[in-house]
C-alpha cells in the first residue's frame, strides 16, 4: 500500500485533483438509490476522477492538433460536450465500480436507462451505456482497480483495532462520517491546508508541485482524517491514536496533527451553518 501511494504520488497530475462536491454529492445519493456498498462510492469516484483528467487532456491535445487543419476545434464546443455527459460519465463510473464490487450484484445498463428516465436526464439507450463504458476504460487504458482514501483507511484502523483492543469502539464510526464529510468538501479542506502550509492565500497560479503531491497523497489524507476522528470521540487521548499512526507510516506528527486540525476546523465551520 505504501509503494502505491509513494507511485501515485510521484506520478500527480493536477487535473486528477479537481474536485466537485455536486459530483461527489450525485455518486454518493445515486449509491444509495442503487443500495450499493459503500465501497462502490469510493471507487466510482476515483474512475471519474481519473477519467475526467485524461479525456480533457486528450480532448484537448486533438483541439491543439486540429488548429493547423482546414477544420479546427472550438475548446469552448468541446468543454460544452464534456458539461453535457457529465451525468453519463459519472452513471458509467458507478456502474463500473459496482461490477469490480461484485460480479452478481451489480447496476445493468437498463438500469441506468431507467434511472435517467425517472431523474429526467438525458436519456441514452443500452447502446449509449455501453459505448460509454468502453470510452471510460479505454480512456484509463483499463486500469480501473485502484487505490482510494478509503482502503487505506480500512486498513489503517484495522492495524489501529488489532494493536490496541481498547481502542475506542466509537472511532471507526466518527472516521466513517468524517470521511464522508471530507469527501464533500475536499476542496475547502485542502484550500484551508494549503493557506496553513504556505502562509498565503489560495490561488491556482501559484499552486507548486509540492502542494500537488500533499493533494495525491492518500496515506496522508487517511491519518488525518481517522485522526480527527478521533479528535471527535475521544477528547483528550485522541492524540494516543495519532502517535500510533505515526508509528505505523512513519508521517511526522506534526504533519498529522495539522492536517487532522485543518478537517475539524472545516467542518465545525460547515456544520455550524
Amino acid at each position: 500500500m505504501a509503494k502505491k501511494n509513494q507511485e501515485r504520488i510521484s506520478s500527480a497530475n493536477s487535473l486528477e485533483l479537481e474536485w466537485s462536491s455536486d459530483v461527489v454529492e450525485f455518486v454518493f445519493n445515486t449509491c444509495d438509490y442503487f443500495k450499493l456498498d459503500s465501497e462502490v462510492k469510493y471507487n466510482a469516484l476515483e474512475i471519474y476522477e481519473r477519467f475526467l483528467a485524461y479525456h480533457v487532456l486528450e480532448l484537448h491535445r486533438s483541439v491543439k492538433d486540429r488548429q493547423e487543419t482546414d477544420k479546427p476545434l472550438s475548446w469552448e464546443v468541446i468543454e460544452g460536450r464534456i458539461t453535457e455527459q457529465t451525468v453519463l460519465r459519472v452513471l458509467t463510473s458507478i456502474e463500473l465500480a459496482s461490477k469490480l464490487n461484485s460480479h452478481y450484484e451489480h447496476i445493468m445498463p437498463s438500469q441506468v436507462v431507467e434511472f435517467l428516465e425517472k431523474t429526467g436526464g438525458k436519456v441514452y439507450g443500452k447502446t449509449g451505456i455501453f459505448n460509454s463504458e468502453i470510452r471510460v476504460m479505454k480512456t484509463l487504458d483499463y486500469k480501473l482497480n485502484v487505490t482510494n482514501p478509503a482502503i487505506y483507511i480500512e486498513m489503517l484502523l484495522c492495524i489501529l483495532y488489532t494493536n490496541d483492543p481498547n481502542t475506542d469502539d466509537f472511532l471507526y464510526s466518527s472516521v466513517i462520517i468524517v470521511m464522508d464529510l471530507v469527501y464533500l468538501n475536499r476542496k475547502k479542506i485542502y484550500d484551508r491546508l494549503y493557506e496553513v502550509v504556505t502562509g498565503m492565500p489560495v490561488n491556482e497560479k501559484n499552486e507548486n508541485e509540492t502542494f500537488v503531491k500533499i493533494k495525491a497523497d492518500y496515506m496522508l489524507l487517511a491519518v488525518a482524517i481517522i485522526t480527527a476522528g478521533a479528535h471527535i470521540v475521544m477528547k483528550d487521548s485522541w492524540t494516543i491514536v495519532l502517535e500510533q499512526l505515526h508509528q505505523v507510516t512513519r508521517i511526522l506528527c506534526k504533519d498529522i496533527k495539522c492536517f487532522s486540525l485543518v478537517i475539524v476546523d472545516v467542518l465545525s465551520v460547515i456544520l455550524d451553518q
